[in-house]
């Protein structure tokens, strides 16, 4: 029995260290960006790092982007809601907590 307990710990040990590494880089690689618009270097703000999150390859300063919503009233803003709305991070890591005893549950059963 002790040496099972043990796989069940490293098992368990493993898939943590997987979802911590797969989880990916949250933060931009530098502090500051060059605006698409104006050239203009500027700091990350928490909106330009959400920009830079989602894909986006223009990323543009606090100034321009006011500049923009002017020109564009019938836009909408958008507002991203965290949790559910965005991914589910924590229903894959209870998955795969629970996923190592039920294995270990299944094989117990079937021997």
């Amino acid at each position: 029995m002790q040496g099972n307990e043990l796989y069940i710990f490293l098992g368990l040990a493993v898939v943590v260290g997987l979802f911590f590494f797969l989880k990916g880089n949250k933060r931009p690689p530098a502090e500051s960006f060059t605006c698409a618009r104006c050239k203009k270097a500027e700091r990350y703000s928490p909106r330009t790092i959400e920009a830079w999150r989602r894909g986006f390859s223009k990323i543009y300063c606090q100034a321009c982007h006011k500049l923009w919503l002017n020109n564009n009233p019938e836009r909408k803003k958008q507002t991203y809601t965290s949790g559910s709305a965005r991914g589910g991070c924590l229903g894959i890591l209870v998955i795969f907590v629970l996923m190592p005893p039920a294995i270990y549950g299944v094989i117990r059963y079937v021997s």
